[in-house]
Order: C-alpha cells, then structure tokens, then sequence
C-alpha cells in the first residue's frame, strides 16, 4: 500500500484511538447509481474515437439515455476501441474511466457536487452521523472503483474518515489503466486485507454496506452486511448465501427507500428457502448503533437538526 496513505490511516487510528472499521461502497450506496458517470459523460471532448477523435453525440446521447433508463449499463454500448491509446473503454467499474482526461473528470465531478450531494441516500446519510457520534468511535472507509484522488476529494463530504478508489495509472494526463496492486475497482476484499496488514484495521465488527455484486468480498469480511437496493444479480446470490459469521446468517437488504431515513424503507431478509420476509432495521445493526439513528431522526422531526 502507498506509504502517504498507510501513515495517514494510521494517523486517523491513533487519533480516534480504535483499530476497527466500517465501510461503504460509494455509487448506487451513498449516492445515487450512475451520477458520477453521468456528470462525466457530459463533457464533450475527453473519451477518443477511433475515426473521428471523440464519440459522436449520438453515441453520448445513447449512454446517456441508457443511464436516465434506470437500466444497468452492458459492456461495450457504442464504445469502440482506440488503437492510439491500447485501450477498450468499458462500462464495468473499474474501466469506466480509463481513456478520460483526469483534469476534465475532477472538473465535472468537483462542478456538479450539489447534484451529487441531491443524490444521497437518507437512510445511509443517517447511519453515518450515528457512527460519527458513536462511542467509541470506529473509522468509516469509503471503498469505490471511482478514480482515487477524486473519491477521496468528495468523500468527506459524506462524512467519511477517508476513501479508497481504483488507482488508475496515468499517461499524459488521461487515465490509462484500472489494474494495480491495490484496485478497489477489482476486488475490495483484497483493499480490505491490505488495509488490515498494512495498518491493523480488525474487521470482525464491521459493517459494511454495498449494492452490487463487486460488494460480496465486503460483505464476506463484516459482521453486518446490508445490500442497499441491490441490483438483480447481488439479489440472486444474496437469497442462497449464507454465512455464520454475519449476525443473521445471511444479507438482508434495503428497497424501495423513499425519502424518509427510517419510516421510508423497507428491509428484506432471505430465509432458508430463499423466500424474502419483512423485517425491522433493528435486527440489521449493533443496539448502540441503532439508538444513535433514533436519536438524531427524532432531532429531525423535532427540527433541532438539519
């Protein structure tokens, strides 16, 4: 792991003297699926085409209508190769960026930060408060296959301690490459191990909170996993995998959120035939936890916080 990052996660450990950790993923978790993508796929200028030097609006128009769709991207959707660059442009998350100019990336992304932040998911918002004000005080990872440096820039404002996105190697100022040795995008099971070699995060409390199949070596690695409306793959597997170690055995998760933090979800648990049942958000998290969301959701309706 890069040495400036280890030195200072370790700084943040000391400092809110603990060695354990929950964590998060970022698009389609914290904030809305597909904005970041969005927001990038509105500049003009930066993704080359093989004959024409950039993708012809039609193509953009088409991405973007597939995004607005609600539907999930598939690999190659009017993307072609650059042979000038070596590259495929795909559409999975840890390529999604690679053939961009970095500097246009952060300016779009740094420009549309209040969209980003229109985006964010309450009932997510709200359990990060309560583990800012829980004690004691555990740190709060962000792991996304969105580019580091810009993750790490927009993290704290969702109250994260810090974030881990996808190391892109660069050339000439355009994202080259997604593969590194340590690639959120790929596989954040192995950013969680180094973390716990590097700097002695301990996992076996954690939570952790996903929505997508790139989620499952999150999950695998805490305590309390909660899919936050899980796409229909990460659905499938979540109704026959089971494991001992999660609190109740398997992943429930969280659908159809709307707008209210606690009232406004609903919580959904596999049994043993893979069949869902309607639960509670008190069965999903520590006591502590959750009387913390009670407190500061009742500082809401009285008005006493914002």
């Amino acid at each position: 792991m890069d040495r400036q990052l280890t030195l200072s996660i370790r700084y943040l450990m000391k400092k809110h003297k603990t060695s354990e950790a929950d964590v998060f993923d970022l698009d389609g978790t914290v904030i809305g699926s597909n904005i970041l993508k969005g927001l990038v796929m509105g500049l003009d200028t930066e993704i080359k085409s093989k004959k024409q030097g950039y993708y012809p609006a039609k193509k953009k128009l088409k991405f973007q209508k597939l995004l607005n769709s609600g539907r999930e991207p598939k690999l190659s959707v009017g993307f072609e190769p650059d042979p000038s660059q070596g590259n495929v442009i795909s559409l999975v998350e840890s390529g999604f960026f690679i053939g961009m100019k970095v500097d246009h990336v952060k300016e779009r992304i740094y420009a549309g930060m209040d969209q980003i932040l229109q985006t964010r998911n309450d009932f997510t918002q709200l359990l990060i408060l309560a583990l800012r004000r829980r004690k004691p005080r555990r740190l709060i990872i962000c792991i996304t296959g969105t580019p580091h440096e810009i993750a790490n820039a927009i993290c704290p404002f969702f109250g994260f301690d810090f974030a881990i996105g996808c190391m892109y190697a660069q050339s000439s100022g355009i994202y080259t490459d997604g593969k590194s040795n340590l690639d959120s995008g790929l596989n954040k099971g192995k950013v969680m191990d180094e973390l716990s070699r590097d700097c002695g995060i301990v996992w076996k409390d954690a939570i952790a909170l996903g929505d997508s199949p790139f989620d499952l070596e999150m999950f695998e690695r805490s305590k309390y996993p909660i899919a936050i409306n899980p796409n229909k793959k990460l659905q499938k597997i979540i109704r026959t995998t089971r494991n001992p170690n999660w609190v109740n055995g398997t992943i429930p998760w969280i659908d159809h959120i709307e707008g209210d933090a606690l009232e406004g979800v609903h919580i959904w648990l596999p049994n043993n035939q893979g069949l869902l049942t309607e639960t509670y958000v008190n069965s999903l998290l520590p006591e502590d936890v959750i009387n913390v969301m009670s407190d500061i959701y009742e500082e809401r309706l009285n008005g006493c916080y914002l």
